[in-house]
């Protein structure tokens, strides 16, 4: 594992992440905080053949979306949403 300043990792960003995605793990240190860089595993692949199995549409008909759905929320519920019902 290797440790960069921040300043350092902007001049070399694409040879770091060559050497990330080589399978070495990057730490940047930031404000004496520390940021790891490190490759992230793919997301599986869509399977068409399981999404066949459980059937295109399975759901259609179970539930309605009304035009209500497109219409902002209330400002309560909003700042409920954000976190800032405390405000």
């Amino acid at each position: 594992m290797t440790t960069v300043t921040i300043e350092k990792a902007q001049q070399d960003l694409p040879h770091l992440v060559k050497r990330v995605l080589a399978g070495e793990e990057i730490v940047i240190e930031v404000e004496n905080k520390l940021v790891r860089l490190a490759l992230c595993p793919a997301g599986p692949d869509f399977d068409e053949a399981a999404a066949r199995r459980r059937g295109y549409g399975s759901m259609k008909g179970q539930f309605e979306v009304t035009d209500a759905f497109f219409e902002p929320l209330p400002e309560d519920e909003l700042k409920a949403w954000e976190g800032r019902g405390d405000e």
